[in-house]
């Protein structure tokens, strides 16, 4: 398909890269869930507003042109003083009507990557979804719920740890009581007890802070949307720290909301969340096809690698280059040390990194215009670990054999020093065969120095 119009400069590549790397949680809204409903496409949400305010007998003239849930539920509220009836009418009226799933819902759950999904929807149909696409209908997603009023429900486990897909809805769980968001004012109430660290799911907070945020078609008011993101992300907006991909045509509408997303939480902000979600599965099926017999396997474990294998440090850019460059090593029998791909769920990531760079035979620094423009990346961290032990090692033993993937100038600034001392190897597609002989050639090196000192 082409490209979408309303994000025609979205970095596309690296959103697929992060869903790769399982660092991407979607916040999934009402306006993604246009269904059918006898026979007749319509947004589900709008269709709940019709149907609730001829059940409770408010008027159209009563109402605002295509009213939504708060248009009806305070309306209804304001005349009657009998709000709880607005709960158990939704809750009957959602048991009698049988929506198709939605076709951007089924999207989404065909992304195997994503197995951690955050609704702030009160209907079953993201799970539902999930359900029929990876498991054949069977009922094996995890469904948790938030409410102020109910127990506290939190994640089992970290995301990287789950064993099958969890549907988390932030904004409550269809039920005949108050426990879920139908109105502004609930939405309200809910927002400020997940501010309370009392109240607050602690492990789910904790995944929603150290993850990417896709949210799409939530459709927030200005004042919501801004409380919202601060309360998941749970820290200043301003700090520099994970990204977050916002989705959405009502918020597109509002300059002053965008401004702010865009420049105080650098947000990338886009409209139509539907035709997102159509081209982001499109492009994922690119890359991965439709196969899908891997369905819900755990997260792919780390193989056994030995300590000394060669450690590769990279921006998360230049990944495809760095798997050529990974696939010819091992093609000629040198272990290779991946962190995407070695670190095991649970591992401590700075403790297991800094152990590796401790004892690996050889440490290749990636060279490219990905790490040097990026100020800030966890591989500067390992660049510098790696000079530290450098600086105990006999010069004439090279430890760190730079490798250069494109044109970045020998002495372009954002290289450490170090760097530029050593002997960079240009490596352009896959690495030629005479370079692999010399890495093997240092590495028997290596092995023969350590086997005499011990």
């Amino acid at each position: 398909m082409a490209p979408m119009s309303s994000a025609s400069h979205f970095d596309w590549d690296d959103l697929l890269l992060q869903i790769e790397d399982r660092r991407v949680i979607p916040i999934v809204g009402p306006d993604l869930l246009v269904t059918r409903i006898n026979g007749r496409e319509t947004p589900l949400y709008r269709y709940l507003a019709g149907e609730l305010a001829n059940r409770l007998g408010i008027k159209e003239t009563e109402l605002p042109p295509e009213p939504g849930l708060n248009d009806v539920a305070m309306r209804y509220a304001r005349d009657r003083r009998q709000s709880q009836r607005i709960y158990s009418r939704l809750r009957g009226l959602m048991n009698e009507i049988e929506p198709e799933l939605p076709a951007p819902l089924e999207q989404l759950a065909s992304i195997r990557h994503f197995n951690m999904f955050i609704s702030t929807t009160f209907d079953p149909l993201l799970a539902s979804a999930i359900n029929k696409i990876r498991f054949d209908g069977e009922e094996r997603v995890q469904s948790l719920a938030f409410s102020p009023h109910l127990k506290i429900q939190d994640l089992p486990c970290e995301v990287r740890d789950l064993e099958r897909p969890v549907v988390y809805h932030l904004f409550g769980p269809l039920s005949s009581a108050a426990n879920y968001v139908v109105s502004d004012e609930d939405a309200l109430e809910f927002i400020h007890a997940l501010q309370s660290s009392s109240r607050r799911p602690k492990l789910l907070f904790d995944e929603l802070k150290n993850n990417n945020l896709l949210i799409l078609g939530c459709g927030h008011a200005d004042w919501l949307a801004r409380f919202f993101l601060r309360t998941v992300r749970n820290e200043k907006l301003s700090i520099p720290g994970m990204s977050q991909t916002i989705i959405d045509d009502r918020i597109l509408q509002d300059s002053r909301l965008v401004a702010f997303l865009e420049e105080c939480a650098e947000a990338y902000v886009g409209g139509d969340s539907i035709e997102f979600v159509d081209e982001l599965r499109t492009r994922w099926t690119q890359r991965h096809g439709t196969d899908s017999s891997t369905a819900d396997e755990p997260v792919e474990r780390g193989r056994s690698v030995p300590d000394e294998a060669i450690f590769l440090s990279f921006a998360h850019e230049d990944r495809t280059a760095v798997e050529k460059l990974r696939k010819g090593l091992e093609s000629v029998g040198l272990d290779v040390w991946f962190a995407q791909h070695e670190l095991q769920s649970g591992d401590d990531w700075d403790h297991e990194i800094r152990r590796r760079i401790g004892s690996c035979s050889l440490f290749l620094p990636i060279i490219s215009r990905h790490s040097v423009s990026r100020r800030e990346g966890y591989f500067r961290k390992e660049w510098h670990w790696a000079i530290k032990r450098a600086e105990g090692i006999d010069h004439r033993f090279p430890f760190i054999h730079p490798i250069h993937i494109d044109d970045t100038p020998h002495g372009a600034g954002g290289i450490p020093p170090f760097f530029s001392t050593r002997q960079w190897q240009s490596v352009s597609g896959d690495p030629p065969r005479e370079f692999l002989e010399r890495l093997k050639e240092i590495f028997r090196d290596w092995r023969v120095a350590k086997a005499g000192l011990a």
